[in-house]
C-alpha cells in the first residue's frame, strides 16, 4: 500500500510538475506575441528607403540609406538602371495605379548585395514629382519575418508538449457505495480532447465516450472497486472529441476513510493509442510475414490450393467476413473466381453461384479494372458511382475492399473482401497490396508450372493412347482404354466416347466412358439434330465435323439444359472432338475440365491429334473386323458349300468344257449312277446322260441354257431314271467348266399321279356334297309330307278296337310311315342338316334288320353270319349312325372277298374293354376272310381320303367318319388284319344301365289335354288341318293360318283371344321368328 501511495504520489508531483511547464509555455506565447506586435510598430516607424522612378522604372531618385537596406551604394544602384534590377520583379503598375496619390502594397524577397535573401515591405504610390511618377517605399522586414517565424515555432513547439502528454489524472468521490462528482484534472483536453469544465458539466460524459463494446468490462472493473475489492488496471477504447478511437489504460487507486470505508477513488489514465498502435502494427506484419510464409510454402502445391490459402490470409489480416480471388482473361473481359471465402457459399442463398463474371456487367468491383486503381468503399449502403445492387440471395455487404493484381501493366487478377466490423484502412489497403503483390509472382511461376505439367499429361496421355492404339483390337476396348487414359493421366475428370444414331430423334449414344460415377452420362440427353437438344459441343462436332470448345460451361447459353448437372458434379469447361471414318463424323470424343477456359491452343491441338489418331485406329480395327468377318464368311460359306455339296439330294457333277469327262461328283451323284466317287470321276457326261438327238450337247455344242430340264439317267445297269437337270458354266482354275445337277424325280412323278387321283376324289365329293344338298331339300319336303300321315293315321287308329282288321292296316301303314321317316333323317344326316341326339338305343333290332338288307344286295359266293350274344345292349346313340357304321363295315367287308368270296360274320356281345376299368362295353366285331391288309395300311385306315379301291370306287371317307362316330359315342374301334387271311373290325360302345331305361318308360303318361286358345301357323296346309285336328281333340280350340301376314294381323286385331302361338320356322314372306318377335 506504501509502494502504491509513492507512485500516485509520484504521479502526481509529475502532472503538477507538467501543469507548470504548461502554464510557463502560455506566459512565453504571450510575450512573443507582444513582441510581435512591438516590432510591428517599431517597423513602421523607422525610416524606410525610398525610390523615385518614371513610367519605365527608372531611377530618378534613390535614399541614402540604401547601403543599409540592400548593401548597394546609391552609385550602384544607380548604375542597376532600372528598379525591377534592384528588387528581382518587373514591377510597372503603372496601369494598375491610374489617379494621383493611388499606392499598393506588396511583400517581396529580395537578394541583396551580399547574396543574401531579405524580405522588404514595398508601398508603390504614383506622384508627381517633375518626371517621377512612381514612389517606392521600401521597408526591411527580414527581422520581423524571422521573429514571426520564431513565435510560430514556439506555438508548435508548445502545441507539440500538450500533444505529448499522455496521463491525467481524474477522482470520483463515493459516498453509500454511489458515484456523486468526479474531477477531471487539466491534462485530460491532451488525451481526450474534452476540457476539465465540459467533464465537470456533464458527469456522463466520461461513461457515454467508452466504445459501447468495451462499456461493459469498464463497468464491471468500476463494480468491483465500489464493493471495495482491488481492481487491477484495464485497457479499453474510448471515442476523442475529434472521432478517433484512441485506446487509454486506466489505473484505479482507492482511497478509504479511517474507517476502511471507500469514499474515492483516484484514477490515472494513460494514451495508449501509439503503444496499442505499433503492437498492431507488429501483429499485421507478423500476420503478413506469416502469410507470405505459409504461401511460399506451397510452392509444391497446385494453384486452387495456392489460391484458397492467399484468400484465407487477406480475410484473416483485414479481419473480414468474406473475400473472393480471380483471375481475368487476356483480355481482361472475364473474371473467373478461383476461390471463395468458406463463408460465401453457406451464406449466400442465389439459386445459381456464379464463378465467370462478364466485366460489362459488373458493379462497384469493375471500377477497379476500368480505373485500375484500388477501391475502399466503408459506407456501402450509400449510393456509389457504378453500383448495380445485388441480385436476388446474394450476401448483403456493409464494407468492400477490391484491390487488383498488375502484370506487366495488365490487370490479371483481383482480390476482394466485404464486411469488415470496422472501416477499411490505407494500411489494410497496403499491406494485403503487398501481400497480392508478392504471393502473384508465386501464383505465376505455378501457373507456369501447371501449365507445362498439363501439357506434359497431355503429352503423356497422346503417348499411351497412341499404344493402346497398336494393342487394341476390339473398338470398344479401345475407346474405353483412350476415356480411361484421359482421365487418369490427362488429369481430366470425365471423358466419353458418343456415337450418332440414325434414330429419329437423331441421338447421340455413350458407348463408352470413364471418370463419370454421379451418373451424369445417365440424366442428360444429347441430339445431333438442329434442335436445343443438339445445339450443345457435341451435337455441334458430329453435324459440323469440326472440334467445338465450350469455355465456360455456366456462361454459355447453349449448353442450359445440361449446365445444372454439369456444375453440380464441377465440371466448368469441355470439348467435343469428331471422330471420322472416310470423312464422315460417327462419333465424337469429349473430354471435360474442372476449370472455366481451361483448353489452350496447345492442347487444343494435341487433343485434335489424339482423336485423328483414335478415328484412324478405329478405321483400321473396323478393317480389319470387316476382313475377319469376310474371311471367316467365306471359310464358312465353303464350309457350307461343301456340307452341302456332300449332303443335299441332288446330284451334282462338275465336267471339263473341253473334253467333256467329270472332274468331280458328290456323293448323291455317285449313289444315283450306282458308282462311287472315283469309278464316277473320268466319265463323259453322255455316258451317265441319256444321248440328245444327233448327239449334240445343246449347251457346249449349240450355246444353250438348261434349267430343270427333264431328262433321263441311265445307271450302269441299263435302268432310267427321271430327273430335272440344271447346267451353269463357269471358270475353274482358268478351265472352262460346267456344273450339272440333277434331281431325282421319281417321287414328283409319283405324287403327280396321287395329286390327279386326289382331285378326282375331290371332284367326286363335291358331287356328293351336291347330291347331299338336293337330298336335304327332298328330305324336308318329304317330312311335310309323312307329318299329315302320321298324324291322320294317329285319329283314325283311335278310333278303331285293336282287334279290328282296320286298326292292324293303320298299324302297317304307320310302321311305314316311321320306316319313311328314318330314311329322312338318314338323308338329313347325310347332307349334315340334322344334328344326332343321343338317346338309349337298343342294338340288337338295328344290327338285325340291317343284316337283311344286307343279304338281299351280296352276292351268293359271300356267306353272312349274325351271332347276337349280348343280353343287354342299350347304348347312348344315334340309331341312323348305328346303321351307318354297319352298313360302312359291312360295304368295305364285301369289297375285300368280291373276288374270292368268303364269310363276313357280325357278333353282337358284351366284352371287358380292358381289365382296369369295371365298366361294361357291348362289342359289334366285323369280321370278313377276304384280302386283309398291310401293316402300313393298318396305320392309315381311319385318314380322311385314304383309300385302297380304284378311282370312282371309294372317297376314302368312309373308316374316317365312322371313327368319328364312335368316338363321339364315347367308345372306340380296333383293327386287326393280316394279309391273306382277312380282317377284323371291333367297336366298343358302353352300355347303358338297363333298369334306367326301363324306369324311364315306366314314367310315361297319357298325353295331357286341355283348353286354352291356339293360333296354329304353317304354310303347309295337310300340316295345319293334321295338327289342328289333334289339338282340337285334345280339348284345345284352334284358329288356323297358312299365311303368316295373316295370322300377325289376326293376332293384332285380337291378341287377348291367344294363349298360345304355334308357328312353323321357315315360311315366304315372313319367317317363324321373325313372326314371334
Amino acid at each position: 500500500m506504501t509502494a502504491a501511495k509513492q507512485t500516485l504520489e509520484q504521479l502526481k508531483q509529475r502532472v503538477s510538475s507538467l501543469e507548470e511547464e504548461i502554464i510557463r509555455l502560455k506566459d512565453v506565447e504571450k510575450e512573443l506575441c507582444d513582441s510581435k506586435e512591438l516590432n510591428h510598430t517599431i517597423f513602421f516607424n523607422i525610416s524606410c528607403t525610398v525610390f523615385l522612378t518614371d513610367d519605365h522604372g527608372k531611377f530618378l531618385f534613390i535614399s541614402p540609406n540604401v547601403a543599409d537596406t540592400f548593401g548597394y551604394s546609391p552609385i550602384e544602384v544607380e548604375t542597376l538602371g532600372n528598379i525591377s534590377k534592384l528588387l528581382g520583379i518587373n514591377f510597372f503598375p503603372r496601369n494598375d495605379l491610374g489617379e494621383h496619390g493611388e499606392s499598393r502594397n506588396v511583400e517581396l524577397q529580395v537578394t541583396d548585395k551580399l547574396g543574401q535573401g531579405r524580405h522588404f515591405f514595398v508601398n508603390v504610390k504614383r506622384v508627381s514629382l517633375k518626371e517621377a511618377t512612381f514612389q517606392y517605399s521600401c521597408r526591411d522586414i527580414t527581422d520581423h519575418k524571422k521573429a514571426i517565424e520564431m513565435a510560430d515555432e514556439n506555438e508548435k513547439r508548445y502545441e507539440k508538449l500538450l500533444d505529448s502528454v499522455t496521463d491525467y489524472t481524474y477522482t470520483v468521490n463515493i459516498e453509500d457505495g454511489k458515484p456523486t462528482s468526479t474531477t477531471h484534472s487539466a491534462s485530460c483536453q491532451a488525451v481526450t480532447g474534452y476540457s476539465a469544465d465540459e467533464y465537470k458539466a456533464d458527469p456522463y460524459l466520461w461513461h457515454n465516450m467508452i466504445l459501447e463494446e468495451d462499456r461493459s468490462t469498464v463497468t464491471e472493473k468500476i463494480n468491483t472497486l465500489i464493493t471495495g475489492k482491488r481492481s487491477d488496471p484495464f485497457e479499453h477504447r474510448i471515442l476523442h472529441k475529434d472521432g478517433a478511437v484512441r485506446w487509454v489504460k486506466t489505473t484505479p487507486v482507492p482511497c478509504v476513510d479511517e474507517h476502511g470505508r471507500l469514499i474515492a477513488y483516484d484514477s490515472l489514465v494513460t494514451d495508449i493509442t501509439e503503444l496499442k498502435e505499433s503492437e498492431l502494427q507488429e501483429s499485421r506484419m507478423r500476420h503478413r510475414l506469416e502469410a507470405q510464409w505459409k504461401i511460399a510454402s506451397l510452392k509444391d502445391a497446385d494453384l486452387q490450393t495456392i489460391c484458397d490459402h492467399l484468400l484465407s490470409q487477406m480475410v484473416e489480416i483485414t479481419e473480414s467476413w468474406y473475400g473472393f480471388y480471380g483471375f481475368f482473361n487476356e483480355d481482361e473481359m472475364i473474371l473467373t473466381i478461383y476461390s471463395w471465402s468458406k463463408g460465401v457459399m453457406s451464406d449466400c442463398a442465389m439459386h445459381d453461384k456464379p464463378i465467370r463474371f462478364p466485366l460489362d456487367e459488373s458493379g462497384l468491383w469493375g471500377e477497379v479494372i476500368r480505373k485500375k486503381k484500388p477501391l475502399i468503399i466503408n459506407d456501402y449502403h450509400k449510393e456509389h458511382a457504378g453500383k448495380k445492387g445485388f441480385p436476388e440471395g446474394h450476401v448483403p455487404l456493409t464494407r468492400l475492399m477490391v484491390l487488383p493484381v498488375f502484370s506487366r501493366d495488365k490487370i490479371v487478377a483481383i482480390g476482394a473482401v466485404a464486411n469488415k466490423a470496422f472501416d477499411y484502412s490505407d494500411y489494410d489497403l497496403k499491406s494485403t497490396s503487398t501481400l497480392l503483390s508478392n504471393v502473384h509472382v508465386l501464383l505465376e511461376r505455378q501457373e507456369v508450372n501447371e501449365e507445362l505439367l498439363k501439357k506434359n499429361r497431355a503429352l503423356k496421355a497422346l503417348s499411351k493412347c497412341n499404344e493402346a492404339l497398336i494393342r487394341s483390337t476390339k473398338e470398344s476396348d479401345l475407346l474405353r482404354e483412350i476415356c480411361k487414359i484421359l482421365v487418369k493421366t490427362g488429369n481430366y475428370p470425365l471423358a466419353w466416347v458418343g456415337v450418332k444414331k440414325d434414330d429419329t430423334e437423331k441421338t447421340i449414344f455413350p458407348l463408352v466412358q470413364f471418370g463419370d460415377a454421379s451418373g451424369y452420362l445417365e440424366d442428360i440427353r444429347i441430339s445431333w439434330a438442329d434442335n436445343e437438344y443438339g445445339r450443345g459441343p457435341t451435337g455441334m462436332a458430329v453435324r459440323t465435323g469440326k472440334t467445338q470448345v465450350l469455355k465456360d460451361i455456366a456462361l454459355d447459353e447453349t449448353y442450359f439444359l445440361w449446365k445444372d448437372q454439369a456444375r453440380k458434379r464441377g465440371y466448368a469447361s469441355s470439348i467435343a472432338l469428331p471422330l471420322r471414318t472416310k470423312n464422315k463424323c460417327w462419333g465424337t470424343l469429349n473430354v471435360y475440365a474442372t476449370k472455366p477456359d481451361a483448353f489452350d491452343p496447345e492442347e487444343i491441338e494435341l487433343l485434335q491429334e489424339l482423336a485423328d489418331n483414335v478415328s484412324f485406329g478405329v478405321t483400321a480395327i473396323r478393317t480389319r473386323a470387316k476382313q475377319k468377318t469376310a474371311e471367316t464368311a467365306l471359310r464358312e460359306s465353303q464350309a457350307r458349300m461343301q456340307a452341302i455339296y456332300e449332303t443335299v439330294q441332288t446330284g451334282i457333277v462338275i465336267i471339263d468344257g473341253e473334253n467333256r469327262q467329270i472332274i468331280d461328283a458328290n456323293p448323291v451323284a455317285a449313289k444315283m449312277m450306282g458308282l462311287t466317287k472315283k469309278e464316277l470321276i473320268g466319265k463323259t457326261c453322255n455316258e451317265i446322260f441319256c444321248i440328245p438327238p444327233g448327239g449334240i450337247c445343246p449347251v457346249l455344242d449349240l450355246g444353250k441354257t438348261a434349267e430343270n430340264a427333264e431328262r433321263h439317267l441311265v445307271k450302269t445297269n441299263g435302268e432310267k431314271t427321271p430327273i430335272l437337270k440344271s447346267v451353269v458354266k463357269f471358270n475353274l482354275n482358268g478351265r472352262k467348266c460346267l456344273l450339272e445337277s440333277f434331281l431325282d424325280i421319281t417321287a414328283l412323278k409319283q405324287a403327280e399321279k396321287e395329286k390327279g387321283e386326289m382331285q378326282a376324289q375331290i371332284r367326286q365329293m363335291q358331287k356328293m356334297e351336291a347330291i347331299g344338298t338336293l337330298a336335304g331339300g327332298i328330305a324336308h319336303d318329304f317330312n311335310n309330307i309323312l307329318t299329315p300321315i302320321f298324324a291322320f293315321t294317329q285319329m283314325l287308329q283311335e278310333d278303331q278296337a285293336p282287334e279290328s282288321q282296320a286298326y292292324q292296316d293303320l298299324g302297317d301303314i304307320r310302321t311305314s310311315a316311321l320306316r319313311a321317316k328314318d330314311l329322312v333323317s338318314q338323308i338329313l344326316t347325310f347332307s349334315r342338316e340334322k344334328e344326332h341326339e343321343l338317346s338309349p338305343v337298343k342294338i340288337s333290332p338295328i344290327v338285325k334288320e340291317s343284316i337283311k338288307l344286307l343279304e338281299a344286295s351280296f352276292p351268293a359266293t359271300i356267306k353272312i353270319e349274325l351271332r347276337v350274344i349280348a343280353k343287354d345292349d342299350v347304348v347312348m346313340a344315334d340309331p341312323t349312325q348305328i346303321h351307318q357304321i354297319l352298313m360302312n363295315l359291312c360295304t368295305n367287308a364285301l369289297h375285300a372277298m368280291m373276288e374270292s368270296g368268303g364269310v363276313l360274320e357280325v357278333r353282337l356281345e358284351e366284352k371287358d374293354r380292358n381289365h382296369t376299368s369295371s365298366r361294361r362295353y357291348l362289342a359289334l366285331t366285323v369280321c370278313d376272310t377276304g384280302c386283309g391288309m398291310d401293316k402300313f395300311t393298318q396305320e392309315r385306315i381311319f385318314e380322311p381320303y385314304f383309300t385302297t379301291k380304284d378311282v370312282g370306287e371309294g372317297t376314302g371317307l368312309g373308316l374316317s367318319v365312322v371313327h368319328g362316330i364312335v368316338r363321339s359315342f364315347g367308345g372306340d374301334i380296333i383293327v386287326s388284319s393280316e394279309l391273306g387271311k382277312g380282317t377284323t373290325f371291333t367297336v366298343y360302345l358302353p352300355l347303358v344301365d338297363q333298369k334306367a331305361v326301363e324306369t324311364l318308360h315306366d314314367q310315361e303318361t297319357e298325353c295331357p289335354k286341355g283348353y286354352e286358345r291356339i293360333l296354329l301357323v304353317d304354310d303347309e296346309l295337310a300340316i295345319v288341318k293334321s295338327m289342328g285336328r289333334i289339338l282340337q281333340s285334345l280339348g284345345y280350340k284352334v284358329t288356323e293360318r297358312t299365311s303368316s301376314i295373316e295370322a300377325l294381323e289376326v293376332f293384332r286385331v285380337k291378341p287377348q283371344e291367344f294363349d298360345l302361338v304355334i308357328t312353323d320356322f321357315t315360311m315366304p314372306n315372313m319367317t317363324g321368328d321373325r313372326l314371334a318377335q
